[in-house]
């Protein structure tokens, strides 16, 4: 039986390290686009029992029962009333109190989420943060385009969204703090996103500066932050959402 020599030896794994140095980035990137399509499945799957819950409750968004810090009552976030219609059937003890009686959900979960195993149970998305009183004039509250408020006591109906097919209603917003069934982090808008500046921030999982997004047609798009201002603005430099993909409000 033949022996290899030694030079032969070194010739094959010389052989391999190339192939793995062309085979690797390629993985990589596969793996990476692959990560993205999950969240995006994700984030369809959202958009449809949004739909459904939109439906049962006269064209209204879901919203957050009560956003107030002084209130001590029953905090029901927008992802428990989506309850009923993602699968997930929550029993009313498990919506009212969510301290340890909440179950993971790989549907709120981005698969890239650097916080998995922190103890706390992942929602790696945001609604867009809107307010009922807003006029086109007013810079200040331009800011707040987008589907429900903080408080809890309003949200967008469906039908006065002027371009559902470019209304961001959902995100991503990858931080520890945004925990299924809380109120906390479930409301976000660009004054809150375009803070995370450091391109090896946490916050983005994919690439930096691009996230999925939800509209409010259902439909389901992986794009920058720059491109959600259509070159109306910077987001980076401005949190004012009038004329953008987060403007909900005007046409």
């Amino acid at each position: 039986m033949r022996k290899f020599t030694l030079i032969e030896l070194l010739i094959v794994v010389a052989i391999l390290g190339i192939l793995a140095s062309i085979l690797l980035p390629s993985l990589s990137k596969a793996r990476a686009t692959a990560m993205i399509t999950v969240c995006m499945s994700n984030m369809k799957q959202i958009g449809i029992a949004t739909q459904s819950y939109i439906k049962q409750n006269n064209g209204f968004f879901p919203t957050d029962y009560n956003h107030s810090r002084t209130y001590t009552g029953p905090k029901i976030s927008w992802d428990d009333k989506l309850s009923p219609y993602d699968g997930r059937e929550l029993t009313e003890k498990q919506i009212l109190n969510q301290d340890g009686t909440l179950q993971q959900s790989p549907l709120y979960e981005c698969a890239e989420t650097p916080f998995r195993g922190q103890n706390n149970i992942i929602r790696s998305y945001s609604m867009s943060e809107g307010k009922e009183s807003v006029r086109k004039n007013n810079r200040n509250n331009r800011k707040l385009l987008g589907v429900a408020n903080m408080s809890g006591n309003w949200s967008m109906h469906q039908a006065k969204i002027p371009h559902p097919a470019e209304g961001i209603t959902l995100f991503e917003y990858n931080v520890s703090g945004n925990t299924l069934g809380r109120k906390y982090n479930s409301l976000r808008n660009v004054d809150r996103v375009n803070g995370y500046t450091n391109p090896e921030s946490e916050f983005w999982t994919h690439k930096f500066g691009f996230m999925n997004f939800l509209f409010s047609d259902s439909s389901v798009r992986y794009m920058s932050l720059m491109a959600t201002f259509k070159g109306v603005r910077s987001p980076w430099g401005s949190a004012d959402e009038y004329g953008t993909m987060w403007d909900l409000r005007f046409d």
